[in-house]
């Protein structure tokens, strides 16, 4: 019965973190949520080299990040 519960939980975290298996290798399949939040990132931090790298303004360089890619 424990190792059933187990299986379950086991189950329920891979829908949540999906793997496949690729040439024997477990690979992590990135949700569209996760790319979408990696584009951001990246555009939040490209801003903020844009700024000279001044620290402080994080908030506004991610909330323009996000206008400009879901804009």
């Amino acid at each position: 019965m424990k190792q059933q519960a187990s299986q379950v939980n086991r189950d329920k975290r891979r829908v949540h973190n999906p793997v496949v298996e690729r040439n024997g290798h477990a690979t992590h399949l990135e949700s569209s949520e996760d790319k979408l939040r990696a584009r951001i990132a990246q555009r939040a931090y490209e801003l903020y080299v844009k700024r000279g790298q001044r620290e402080g303004h994080d908030l506004e360089d991610w909330l323009e990040a996000e206008r400009q890619i879901l804009g």
